[in-house]
């Protein structure tokens, strides 16, 4: 079995999430089996691997094992099915529809409990229950799959002191605490778990108990297993602590140095100096590209084995799809799928498509991404004001549906300071918008050929960046012959291109017993 190993699934979801997505679609077209390792709670965990086609045979996470409902029938639960001690006829239900829950009150008056439910289908999210008094004591969280999961019990003053997790018989699983932690600040910590043999053990905190767990689920499934770590942080330690054998992998998401001008040399990003650290205990790693595979094994030649796996994959079903000619997308429209982040340089590219713009008119820019940065948000918008764009540059909310935008599309640009692959850019070029991107390691060159299927400009030249627009839109005949070749060097990154790579590490891996 290979297990991907992750937080969890959320909405809004980084480049580690959309690799795995799609990792899972090629496995599931070949028949593989696999399971993603989830580390955190959440209510809606299934409802979110659900909503991307993951199917909860796949997933299994941490809680939902520990609790006994790694396999369990869906229920609704609506807010008159909540039992709150008193007969129902006796209590008054004041719906909130606009915070999403109802009020429950007792004949006196007071407030019983706030019954909170999804907006989409009304079922129950949490239940907030109140003392005689008109104090909270406790809030009660339902799992999208209709049962009670998680109980976070209220301190005097109002904060949460612990939470509680139960089975299905309503035994208490896992606990945790939140203790002052000598700065004033309050963190979580002491974490209590009695597993499924009724064995107690204790950790400081939820990353040791994650290790636990991850020792545990290869004992029982191995031998044979392998296990990829793509989130490093959360699993590092635990994937070099094994009681029993496995393959383990180190995936690098990203750029492993922070000056990608000087791999040799460059200090490291923080997020694998454990596994660089500890290169050689690892059973192997991967790369999404060769020339970041090459420098890697320049730079750490004890590591033991070295695959380049592509993050990205485009569908057959896209690849088979009729090309769109740029006389039938939006003139000018030019497209960035980015978060709002400081190291993807949207400043950048907005003052190259205001300069463009003087001489091409008909340019606009959408930015795609969900703000991790609220401040550089605010910067961002008072330079498009600064620059009179309101009109030519827009910011649009995240969103996975991506073809749509990017067939109207005819540039898209990418000026981060690094990146591991950047799917958004294959994605793009896959739909044949042509490519404008600085110099940066490691995708981006890789799947932009220069002159041909795009423009690649000296990292961090803006106004190169501003020339090549103008130059692009004023000659629509290259245009069109970019987006021809775009569209065509997709078909490197095919499903069955990238599996047969797939297919030599998983023969590998489980090799080793």
């Amino acid at each position: 079995m290979i297990y991907f190993i992750n937080f969890g699934m959320p909405d809004k979801k980084s480049g580690i999430e959309h690799a795995q997505i799609k990792r899972a679609r090629l496995f599931d077209q070949h028949h593989a089996d696999y399971k993603f390792l989830l580390r955190d709670w959440g209510q809606w965990v299934h409802f979110e691997t659900r909503a991307v086609g993951l199917k909860d045979e796949h997933i299994l996470n941490m809680f939902d094992y520990y609790q006994g409902t790694t396999e369990v029938a869906d229920q609704f639960i609506g807010v008159k099915d909540i039992d709150l001690g008193l007969d129902p006829a006796m209590l008054t239900y004041t719906n909130d529809a606009e915070k999403l829950r109802c009020g429950v009150y007792r004949p006196n008056g007071t407030i019983l409990a706030w019954i909170g439910y999804r907006e989409d289908d009304q079922r129950v999210a949490y239940v907030e229950r109140y003392d005689s008094f008109a104090n909270p004591n406790l809030i009660e969280y339902y799992d999208y799959r209709g049962f009670k999961s998680k109980v976070a019990w209220g301190a005097i003053d109002g904060t949460v002191s612990n939470n509680t997790w139960y089975d299905q018989s309503g035994r208490i699983v896992l606990r945790n605490s939140y203790q002052n932690d000598g700065t004033g600040q309050r963190q979580l910590t002491n974490w209590i778990l009695t597993d499924l043999n009724k064995q107690i053990y204790q950790f400081d905190t939820i990353d040791q108990l994650f290790a636990h767990f991850i020792n545990e689920v290869n004992h029982t499934t191995g031998p044979g297993n392998i296990l990829l770590a793509d989130q490093p942080v959360i699993t590092d330690n635990a994937l070099l602590e094994l009681t029993d054998p496995a393959y383990t992998i180190a995936h690098l998401h990203s750029s492993h140095v922070v000056d990608f001008n000087q791999p040799l040399t460059s200090n490291l990003n923080e997020y694998y100096m454990y596994q660089f650290a500890n290169a050689s205990r690892f059973s192997a790693f991967i790369a999404a590209t060769q020339s970041q595979a090459d420098e890697v094994m320049a730079r750490y030649p004890m590591i033991k084995k070295m695959y380049t796996l592509p993050v990205g994959i485009i569908a057959d079903e896209v690849l088979a799809q009729p090309q769109i000619p740029m006389s039938k997308r939006t003139p000018g429209k030019i497209v960035a799928l980015a978060r709002i982040a400081g190291e993807k340089r949207h400043r950048d590219m907005i003052r190259a498509v205001a300069a463009a713009h003087k001489q091409v008119p008909e340019i606009t820019l959408d930015l795609y991404g969900y703000v991790n940065d609220m401040k550089l948000k605010k910067s961002l918008d008072e330079l498009i004001v600064d620059l009179e764009m309101e009109d030519v540059i827009t910011f649009k909310p995240y969103t996975e549906d991506t073809i749509p935008v990017l067939q109207q599309a005819q540039v898209f640009l990418m000026t981060s300071t690094m990146e591991g692959f950047s799917l958004a850019t294959l994605e793009a070029t896959a739909q044949g918008v042509v490519g404008l991107t600085y110099d940066i390691k490691y995708g981006p060159t890789e799947i932009i050929t220069d002159g041909v299927s795009g423009v690649v400009v000296p990292n961090g030249d803006c106004n190169a960046l501003a020339i090549k627009l103008i130059e692009l839109f004023k000659n629509p005949i290259q245009l069109q012959q970019m987006s021809t070749a775009a569209y065509a060097s997709a078909q490197r990154y095919s499903g069955e291109n990238v599996w047969q790579q797939w297919a030599m590490l998983l023969e590998n891996g489980s090799a080793v017993k």
